[in-house]
């Protein structure tokens, strides 16, 4: 390693005296004007260099104007509405997806079906005229963005400047994957097409921000030519080669960034203006500080050069070997360097952190085997979890098959006892096995529901979805609790118009329907009420259950829809039940890809909306 420590005590030395004899060399050999021609040159490629800054801004704005479109394109949910239609879900989702953008009022959005017929839009003042260019390329499943301009000039308020807008269009497909072949099972194909554009003229902070950053006067300007004493660019093939012009008009140096349209056409400029005595003032006080400094520099250099240079050679050794030592591995070694300045702290600071990260390493392999340990422990708890869940689920299904056989005859022979088909009864022995057939029925529901969350969960439960009355259903299954509705005098009316249609296995639907009316029934007191109602929304068919009953607390709105959850009441033992009823009601219903709501308060009853989907959304 020692020759190229002493390269580096030669580069020092050789440094600093360079640093102070070019300066003196450059102001002999070059006169004033040659230096202030210089300046110029300079300032020429200060110019091009804030045209290339004001073309990647707008690269950005535009990047993220595209940005837009593509988060939209890809929302799976935009697509499902865009499939079924549904404007206003789509509008909101639109809204939801853009919520921070949208603030501003520059910015819009056009989506359109494959027809090109708008969909929704952010802003239906804004005329896009634009928009089939556009579809020209997007039909094909590309990407488009470009700048376009708008004649009216009146889009902000008080604002009479040119309005130009940043365009983006993308399709909207099926699938995310566009690489999908055309003749696949999987046509990807265009759902439709996305718009997002971004307004601006000479007094947007866009321009704004580009005049901030170059230090230039910017403007805008609608044309497709350049006009010079020398000569004139105007709109021919030659316009659409170049990318930047950087001309002297009036003492000023101007740069022209042309703004292309979607058909690469120019339709107009963004001018930055560097006054050119501006320039030639600057140039003067740069000579006179070059002058100043390089002198200073020179005598500076080496006078401290050669006082210091001994200073920093030496220990920059030693730390250099010190670091050597702990790149090798040797995590214990230390620089011994006793000093009060930068070098010393940065000695001490290598220390300590050789030292931190030795004790890091043992803690990270202390960490790392307490890691396994746990790891091991937390596998082998979750595989025997997972060997009860299915023993568990073995012994509902076989236990609940097994009951239900025997208890389905236990059930007929009890009937014919209560028919006196094998004898006459007494009234205490008819009110016996008047019990026990009650609680052998309740037994057999509860066989029943077990049966269902074995299939449910298993994945096996299957439905037969079909369209049916709404109003024939609802009158049968309140014909299921008369004899209860008519104990406790409650008053259960059905309001539902006769040819409203649902779409649903009419089995599962009956079920999910009585296990909510019986709910009902059983927590409304007696001379209660209970109002059965539904209705139609463009994507669902809502049935509505409410009643006067002892209604819910908040806290258990949730808990309610938990297997084996009873409300927690003073009076539950009055009710019953075995708390499976809305869990399975639930459960069923999201088979459905529907969804339960529950609107609810002590004393005050409780409202349950079930809705189905009018389509097959599987």
């Amino acid at each position: 390693m020692s020759p190229k420590r002493s390269s580096l005590k030669k580069f020092i030395i050789l440094t600093f005296l360079l640093s102070a004899l070019i300066p003196l060399i450059i102001i002999s050999l070059y006169s004033f004007i040659m230096i202030r021609n210089q300046i110029l040159r300079e300032a020429s490629m200060r110019l091009h260099s804030n045209l290339e800054i004001a073309s990647l801004l707008l690269e950005l704005k535009k990047e993220e104007v595209i940005i837009i479109c593509r988060n939209i394109a890809s929302d799976e949910y935009v697509k499902q509405m865009i499939k079924l239609g549904l404007t206003e879900y789509l509008k909101a989702r639109l809204h939801q997806l853009t919520l921070e953008t949208m603030k501003e009022e520059n910015y819009f959005y056009y989506i359109l079906d494959n027809n090109g017929k708008v969909l929704s839009s952010s802003n239906n003042e804004i005329l896009i005229k634009f928009i089939d260019d556009y579809l020209t390329y997007l039909e094909r499943g590309n990407e488009a963005v470009a700048i376009e301009h708008i004649n009216n000039k009146n889009i902000f308020q008080n604002d009479k400047e040119d309005n130009f807008v940043i365009l983006a269009g993308i399709p909207i497909f099926s699938f995310m994957d566009v690489s999908i072949e055309k003749d696949s099972e999987k046509h990807n194909k265009i759902l439709g097409f996305i718009f997002s554009g971004y307004i601006f003229n000479a007094n947007d902070p866009l321009i704004k921000k580009i005049s901030l950053k170059t230090s230039s006067e910017v403007k805008l300007k609608f044309r497709n030519s350049i006009h010079t004493k020398e000569e004139k660019i105007s709109k021919t093939d030659q316009m659409k080669e170049f990318k930047k012009v950087v001309l002297v008009e009036r003492e000023n140096l101007v740069g022209y960034l042309p703004l292309m349209n979607i058909s690469r056409e120019c339709i107009g400029f963004l001018k930055l203006v560097l006054p050119r005595g501006m320039v030639l003032e600057v140039g003067k006080k740069i000579i006179l500080n070059f002058i100043i400094y390089f002198i200073f520099t020179f005598i500076v250099a080496i006078i401290l050069g050669l006082i210091f240079l001994r200073q920093i050679i030496s220990p920059i050794n030693f730390l250099v070997k010190g670091v050597e030592e702990i790149g090798k591995g040797n995590l214990s070694s230390k620089i011994n360097i006793k000093r009060d300045d930068e070098i010393g702290i940065l000695a001490e600071a290598i220390n300590n952190m050789t030292f931190q990260l030795h004790s890091n390493l043992n803690e990270i392999i202390k960490s790392k085997q307490q890691l396994e340990i746990y790891s091991n422990k937390l596998s082998e708890t979750i595989s025997r979890l997972e060997k009860a869940n299915k023993v568990k689920d073995t012994f509902l299904s076989t236990v609940s098959h097994e009951l239900k056989t025997p208890l389905t005859t236990i059930l007929g022979y009890v009937s014919l006892l209560l028919k006196e088909i094998m004898g006459k009864l007494n009234e205490e022995q008819k009110e016996a096995i008047s019990n026990i057939e009650k609680k052998g029925k309740f037994l057999k529901a509860l066989i029943g529901d077990l049966l269902d969350i074995s299939k449910i969960d298993a994945g096996k439960l299957e439905l037969n979805k079909t369209k049916f009355k709404v109003e024939k259903e609802l009158n049968s299954i309140r014909e299921i609790f008369n004899e209860s509705i008519n104990e406790k005098k409650l008053n259960v009316s059905v309001e539902v118009d006769k040819n409203l249609e649902v779409f649903a296995d009419r089995e599962r639907f009956s079920q999910i329907m009585i296990n909510i009316i019986g709910n009902a029934v059983k927590f409304t007191p007696k001379n209660g009420f209970i109002n059965i109602t539904a209705y139609e929304t463009e994507s669902s068919t809502c049935i509505v259950i409410k009643d006067s009953g002892i209604g819910i607390s908040a806290d258990q709105k949730e808990l309610i829809f938990e297997r084996f959850y009873q409300v927690a009441n003073k009076d539950n033992r009055e009710y019953g039940g075995t708390g499976l009823g809305l869990s399975i009601a639930k459960d069923l219903t999201e088979l459905h890809c529907g969804k339960i709501t529950v609107e609810s308060e002590i004393g005050k009853g409780s409202k349950f909306i079930v809705e189905f989907p009018k389509i097959d959304i599987n």
